[in-house]
């Protein structure tokens, strides 16, 4: 598993996986969909604590672990964080994590090595299917 994340995320010689939305949109990191999710984070009062987190606000792992938090908060006030976590998949999220996940499966399918993410994308491709399943359902 090492040597796969090394190779699709950790490349000396460039990352083969850019976990970024930045990237999606701009073909850069820290473009504008970045100022967009620290905007949205602004909004509601998600500021993450300093240093918790290595990584860019439009990282794929930030973002899902957003997701997370926003279950737990839903338990305590269910219609102000259902429309947080709502506008966080669809304006933030839905435009581009599919393109993610299907290229970390290409990717991890061309290692020989590989394999782990590929399965881990292919579950992502699931699991973000589902919630917008669930809110066209919801809004419909």
């Amino acid at each position: 598993v090492s040597k796969a994340y090394q190779s699709l995320f950790d490349n000396p010689m460039g990352t083969t996986v850019e976990p970024y939305a930045s990237y999606y949109y701009e073909q850069s990191r820290q473009g504008q969909p970045l100022a967009d999710i620290r905007q949205f984070l602004a909004d509601w009062r998600l500021i993450p604590t300093e240093n918790a987190f290595k990584e860019a606000e439009d990282h794929i792992v930030f973002l899902l672990d957003c997701l997370v938090l926003l279950d737990d908060l839903t338990e305590n006030d269910e219609n102000r964080w259902n429309q947080a976590r709502q506008q966080l998949i669809t304006v933030h999220m839905a435009p581009w994590v599919s393109k993610y996940f299907s290229r970390l499966e290409e990717a991890d399918k061309g290692l020989a090595f590989g394999g782990f993410y590929a399965g881990l994308a292919r579950i992502g491709i699931g699991l973000f299917g589902l919630e917008m399943q669930a809110i066209r359902i919801k809004s419909g």
